[in-house]
């Protein structure tokens, strides 16, 4: 394999790279018999556009994209262009009051399909969205509480886009919710050795000093949002959440 770098790199036992540089955008190539005259094989006008992480060759079905590189090995299936990545007219974060979301590809003639997450996770509704997996985007979307929005976009005979999350917390669905202290459906009761203690302490938010409070507190600290999948999060053996001292 050569790494097409202009790095210039022709150590023995070490990475390859050319002297030359390919254009993004496409432009004429050929690979050349060491003689420097009969022109082996080559793309011609010239490539196509090249996508970021998205390889470019000759597979199983001709010319095209593909969606897993394979140095070393046989080329698999290839696909004729590359959906444009989701859009979303809002951007994850805080929220206080309710809003719309738009979500857009620049593809012409290509599907978004999204999926909704809130507390309960025990439903499929907040699976990943695939090509045959959650609701079909046909129009702007109402987020009027804490909600989990995941979309991708495909088009048949394309490579399809990955999978695009945003978060939107609505802090007083923060202030009350687990108040009982029991987890949400879906959720464990215990991870590891740990009990779980869900929820915000009702006396404290609903107390007249320390209860104003919240939000602005809630908005000072440190915060991300992970989305993965739960057994990530609270497997006993792996999960990140259940084994937090663990490297």
């Amino acid at each position: 394999m050569v790494f097409a770098s202009s790095k210039n790199r022709a150590v023995p036992g070490s990475q390859l790279h050319t002297n030359f540089q390919l254009d993004g955008d496409g432009e004429y190539l050929a690979m050349v018999d060491p003689n420097g005259i009969i022109v082996v094989h080559s793309y011609s006008p010239e490539y196509p556009e090249q996508h970021r992480d998205v390889s470019y060759g000759r597979g199983i079905n001709g010319y095209g994209y593909l969606e897993h590189p394979t140095p070393g090995q046989i080329n698999g299936q290839t696909y004729g262009g590359v959906v444009a990545d989701t859009k979303f007219s809002v951007d994850r974060g805080f929220y206080d009051v309710p809003f719309q979301v738009e979500i857009t590809t620049a593809t012409t003639g290509a599907t978004i399909r999204y999926t909704l997450t809130y507390l309960d996770v025990s439903s499929d509704r907040g699976k990943e969205p695939n090509e045959t997996a959650g609701s079909v985007y046909s129009g702007p979307i109402t987020i009027n509480e804490t909600t989990c929005l995941r979309a991708m976009a495909f088009k048949p005979g394309w490579l399809r886009t990955n999978v695009d999350t945003h978060t939107y917390i609505f802090l007083d669905d923060v202030n009350t919710q687990a108040a009982d202290g029991n987890p949400p459906p879906g959720w464990p009761s215990s991870w590891g050795d740990n009990d779980e203690d869900y929820g915000m302490d009702p006396d404290i938010v609903a107390d007249p000093v320390w209860g104003p409070q919240m939000k602005d507190s809630l908005r000072s600290l440190p915060t991300i949002s992970i989305v993965t999948d739960m057994n990530n999060l609270f497997d006993p053996t792996i999960g990140i959440y259940a084994n937090a001292l663990r490297r």
